[in-house]
């Protein structure tokens, strides 16, 4: 999360990253983005549209954090299914649900 706030800041978009980041850890639950949007300037589609990119942009420096700690890459997936119910149970201990699968971008 750090280098992508650090890229945000870099590229002059650190304030709308921290506006923005509840709806990137999931904090946000169904937040205004309507107001989001208005006091970013944009609307409602272009903030939806900016938020699924810092989205990508977090999913892809995951994966390579991720792969870096892995003697084989092929076990990213396995690695983030771990993460993602480990982050779950945390968040939800009474509920051992397996979490969702993510989906994946080529």
């Amino acid at each position: 999360m750090e280098s992508l706030q650090q890229e945000c800041i870099h590229e002059g978009r650190g304030e709308f990253f921290e506006e923005a980041k509840p709806w990137l850890t999931g904090d946000a639950g169904h937040g205004d983005q309507k107001d989001l949007a208005r006091r970013n300037g944009m609307n409602e589609t272009a903030l939806k549209v900016a938020i699924h990119r810092l989205r990508r942009r977090f999913r892809h420096r995951l994966r390579a954090e991720i792969a870096a700690t892995l003697e084989h890459p092929e076990g990213i997936e396995s690695e983030l299914q771990a993460l993602f119910a480990a982050l779950k149970k945390s968040v939800n201990p009474g509920n051992p649900s397996p979490v969702p699968r993510q989906e994946t971008e080529a």
